[in-house]
């Protein structure tokens, strides 16, 4: 079997956290050191810029889904999609947020880069629901690892400064060997 890599967008693919900080008018670096030195492991920004969760979501939601689609790559990103689609097929897997505009918006995203018939993406917060035994899931978020490999799926913790990964320096190259290591486990599986 073809082994499919499901590929988070925000805080993986896109600068979400820096995009979020600026809505605010603080600066992406100075809150992102603060967060490195004295949050590490905190995956909500709001808690790292001292703002109430409403206060956040509801600055973004305002901006509706320019927002998303304004959204940087992240440096590593063109790299790390053309190394993976040599290893198997990506497909988009992200979730939205309560403001419609997101989920358009993260659309648009994906179609200024591949094409209006682009269909290589799935929207949902529930993606453990993805999770079979031929699947990997990179994303920066731990909960959602830990739920895709309690439901049989292979999966990476893209190291951000939110998560337990926050001390790997080398983001693309742990993340790549990563996946070599689960398809190489994958294969193993194949022919026991």
């Amino acid at each position: 079997m073809k082994t499919t890599i499901y590929l988070d967008m925000d805080g993986v693919c896109t600068d979400f956290a820096a995009a979020g900080i600026r809505t605010h008018g603080q600066d992406p670096s100075q809150v992102l050191m603060t967060w490195e030195q004295s949050f590490r492991g905190e995956f909500l920004p709001y808690k790292v810029m001292g703002l109430e969760k409403e206060v956040f979501w509801d600055a973004i939601a305002r901006q509706g889904e320019a927002f998303w689609i304004d959204l940087q790559e992240y440096d590593w990103y063109p790299e790390l999609l053309e190394a993976l689609l040599k290893m198997g097929e990506v497909v988009f897997l992200t979730s939205g947020t309560y403001a419609p505009g997101s989920l358009s918006g993260k659309l648009k995203w994906l179609q200024h880069r591949f094409g209006n018939d682009f269909q290589g993406y799935v929207f949902t917060a529930r993606k453990h629901l993805l999770a079979n035994p031929w699947s990997i899931l990179i994303d920066d978020y731990e909960s959602n690892v830990a739920e895709f490999r309690q439901h049989g799926g292979q999966a990476v913790l893209f190291p951000q400064p939110w998560n337990s990964n926050c001390m790997i320096a080398d983001k693309l190259g742990f993340t790549l060997e990563s996946v070599r290591q689960a398809i190489h486990e994958m294969q193993a599986l194949k022919y026991q």
